[in-house]
C-alpha cells in the first residue's frame, strides 16, 4: 500500500450516525378535534380571566358555526348538480320560502340523497345535471321556453346578437364580416377584405 491504509480512513463511530437521513420524515401529529375539544374544556375550566374565557367561547361558536355554513352549501351544491332530470327545477334561493316550495325541495334533495347512495352502493358515479344528453327532455312545459328566445332578431340589444348591424355592413362590401371589430378596422382604415 504506496499510499497509506487504513489508518488514514476516516469513519465515523457507530453510535453517532443520525438516522434521519435513512428513513422517512414523518409528519407531525395533529390533534384530532376530539383532542382539540378536550383541550379547550380543560382550558375552560381553569381559572381564566374572564377577556381569555370569552375569547375562547367565541373562537368555538365560530368554529361550529362555520362547519354548519359549510355543510349547508355541500348541499346546496349536491342539490344543483345531481338534480333529477326527469323534474322540473326548483330553485334554491329564488321563488319564495312558502311551506310547499320548502316542502318540494326537502323531497327533492331526500331523492338526490338517495340517487347518489344507490349509485356509489352500485359502483358507478352519477352524472351531473348538466350532460350532454339533456337534450332528451320534455321542454314544452318549461316557463323559460312558454315564453320564447331572447336571442330574436328584434330583441337584440348588442352587436353581437344584433343580426341587422351585420347584414348591413356585409351588403356594403359584397363580403361577409361576423365580428364586429373586423368591421370596424376595415371601415376605419377603408380596407378591402
Amino acid at each position: 500500500m504506496a499510499h497509506g491504509g487504513y489508518g488514514k480512513r476516516r469513519v465515523k463511530p457507530a453510535g453517532r450516525r443520525s438516522r434521519t437521513g435513512l428513513g422517512v420524515e414523518k409528519k407531525p401529529k395533529s390533534a384530532t378535534l376530539k383532542n382539540q375539544i378536550r383541550s379547550v374544556e380543560r382550558m375552560l375550566r381553569k381559572n381564566l380571566p374572564p377577556e381569555i374565557r370569552e375569547v375562547q367561547e367565541k373562537k368555538r361558536i365560530k368554529f361550529y358555526e362555520r362547519r354548519k355554513i359549510e355543510r349547508r352549501i355541500r348541499q346546496d351544491l349536491e342539490y344543483v348538480r345531481f338534480f333529477p332530470k326527469t323534474e322540473k327545477y326548483v330553485a334554491l334561493f329564488t321563488g319564495g320560502d312558502n311551506s310547499e316550495t320548502v316542502d318540494k325541495r326537502n323531497r327533492l334533495r331526500k331523492q338526490i340523497k338517495a340517487n347518489l347512495i344507490a349509485a356509489a352502493a352500485s359502483g358507478k358515479d352519477l352524472e351531473e345535471t348538466g350532460s350532454e344528453d339533456d337534450g332528451l327532455l320534455d321542454l314544452s312545459e318549461d316557463d323559460f321556453f312558454l315564453s320564447g328566445s331572447s336571442s330574436d332578431e328584434a330583441n337584440a340589444d348588442d352587436e353581437w346578437t344584433d343580426k341587422s348591424t351585420r347584414e348591413q355592413a356585409s351588403s356594403a362590401s359584397g363580403k361577409h364580416l361576423a365580428c364586429p371589430v373586423m368591421r370596424e378596422i376595415r371601415d376605419r382604415f377603408q380596407l378591402e377584405l
